[in-house]
């Protein structure tokens, strides 16, 4: 073996971490986007589409990641009663008008995610991305907030899919008897 053939490997698999970093930083970004676009729309009641259409520009981002900001944004709005309400259950000394606009809006992302976009983004890197975005635009303790709502909200749904599993086994086990 020579040694070309011995930097190759190397050199491929950072190539491949550089794409998976570069993919996270895009991931991120598109969330920061996602994330200043609800603020807006929350506090001063603008427009969505209006907001995005003029933030999207500013943040240049690649289209996959604009896509992905504007799935977000669009998925929030959607399930927002839904979305708030598991908020609610998981903060329940904080009722959701209380909560400040930039914690409310990281929980409101972080929790579409854990609900609705399971198959894009895994339970870990929902959370995650929410405690990042929360020691960029929170306060000292949002973090840690953020950290613990999002924790049990995650063992909630884990808990709920894991009942409704082994409801599902008994129903075809029941049936087959």
């Amino acid at each position: 073996m020579n040694n070309h053939d011995a930097e190759a490997p190397d050199s491929s698999e950072k190539r491949r971490r550089a794409t998976r970093s570069s993919f996270r930083a895009g991931a991120r970004a598109a969330r920061v986007l996602a994330f200043k676009v609800l603020y807006e729309v929350d506090i001063a009641r603008h427009s969505a589409v209006e907001v995005f259409d003029r933030q999207d520009p500013q943040e240049g981002l690649q289209e996959q990641d604009s896509e992905l900001a504007r799935d977000i944004v669009r998925g929030v709005l959607s399930h927002r009663s839904e979305i708030d309400q598991r908020i609610q259950e998981h903060a329940p000394s904080w009722p959701i008008d209380q909560l400040s606009a930039v914690e409310r809006n990281i929980l409101r992302i972080a929790t579409f995610e854990l609900l609705f976009n399971t198959e894009r983004v895994p339970t870990a890197v929902a959370i995650n991305e929410a405690v990042e975005l929360a020691k960029m635009f929170g306060g000292d303790a949002a973090s840690r907030f953020i950290n613990g709502v999002l924790g049990q909200t995650a063992r909630t749904i884990e808990h709920t899919q894991s009942t409704l599993s082994e409801s599902s086994g008994d129903v075809v086990a029941g049936g087959n008897e």
